[in-house]
């Protein structure tokens, strides 16, 4: 099976909004629909007994795969200058 590559720039520019979609989600975690709605499972439970609304908050998300945040930004604008 292929895993899933999401280029740095669009991972950039996904943590620059402020609600995801389950296709961006897919595409920040580097996932499938399956995955993504166990994601979106698993934070639902993280925020019980709120409602999850239908597009997830992006903060909740990056803290919940441990994205690292820098990292991104920092490569991305790396590369724009090049």
């Amino acid at each position: 099976m292929n895993k899933r590559v999401v280029s740095i720039h669009k991972k950039y520019a996904l943590i620059q909004q402020s609600w995801l979609t389950q296709r961006d989600v897919m595409d920040l975690a580097e996932c499938g629909p399956a995955r993504a709605a166990e994601i979106r499972r698993e934070l639902a439970e993280k925020v019980s007994p709120r409602v999850l609304p239908m597009r997830i908050p992006t903060g909740l998300l990056i803290d919940h795969l441990d994205i690292d945040v820098e990292y991104i930004t920092r490569v991305a604008l790396l590369s724009l200058k090049n």
